[in-house]
């Protein structure tokens, strides 16, 4: 589907009314409730991406309709099937996505965000201060390093970040008892569900597995959200 025609902000317009608009009816088309509060956390949350730009890696994304729908928009998604006061890891979050927008949406979650970037976590923890948020924490390390804890979670969600096998692989380890794993992909993912080392793994691990298709409103993007309930 092609984009709608509309005016685009300039990237310092991020926080328009327009870019607003985009974030209320795209977030009311999906079924997310968000009010004037949470889109001002968003504006500046945004806003910092846009600062940061590409000095630490963090998104090659900065057109202001993508930064609304494929960063925040999306990144609420899974928060529709979680749990209030869930217990959620956000594994391999990057620059907060999709642990920082998911918090701010469903803002009693118990976020962790981890990454095994640095720098992409000491960028995660300045936003975390700058937006006042709580019972969310940003820690550099990896799924292997974090497994060994005690540590489990009750929702493990991720965002491109990895293979469904891979992903299985990293996150069955840090599932609690009937614990989701809940990743976000697009189209084509249904081969990645057809492979073997996953039917395997499902068989060890998986009690269920079901999708949610929906699609970005304005930018007409087909999304999959998989989520996989698990036993140890």
């Amino acid at each position: 589907m092609n984009r709608k025609v509309l005016k685009v902000p300039r990237k310092n317009e991020i926080g328009s009314d327009q870019w607003r608009r985009w974030l209320a009816e795209g977030a009311e088309s999906l079924g997310i409730e968000i009010n004037e509060q949470k889109t001002a956390l968003l504006e500046a949350y945004a806003g910092e991406l846009i600062e940061a730009g590409h000095s630490v890696n963090l998104t090659s994304i900065d057109d202001p309709l993508e930064i609304a729908e494929n960063l925040m928009l999306d990144s609420m998604v899974p928060g529709k099937f979680i749990a209030r006061r869930a217990n959620v890891l956000d594994l391999g979050t990057g620059a907060g996505i999709p642990g920082i927008p998911l918090k701010i949406a469903f803002p009693d979650l118990e976020m962790t965000l981890i990454d095994g970037r640095r720098k992409r976590i000491s960028f995660v923890r300045y936003v975390i201060r700058q937006l006042g948020l709580e019972q969310i924490a940003a820690r550099h390390a990896r799924a292997e390093e974090l497994a060994r804890e005690a540590e489990r979670f009750d929702v493990v969600v991720s965002r491109a970040v990895s293979s469904m096998s891979e992903l299985i692989r990293l996150a069955s380890p840090l599932l609690k008892e009937g614990g989701m794993l809940m990743a976000m992909k697009g189209r084509g993912v249904e081969s990645e569900l057809g492979a073997a080392e996953f039917n395997e793994n499902r068989e060890k691990h998986c009690l269920r597995v079901s999708l949610e298709n929906y699609q970005l409103p304005e930018l007409g993007i087909d999304r999959v959200l998989v989520m996989a309930e698990y036993k140890t």
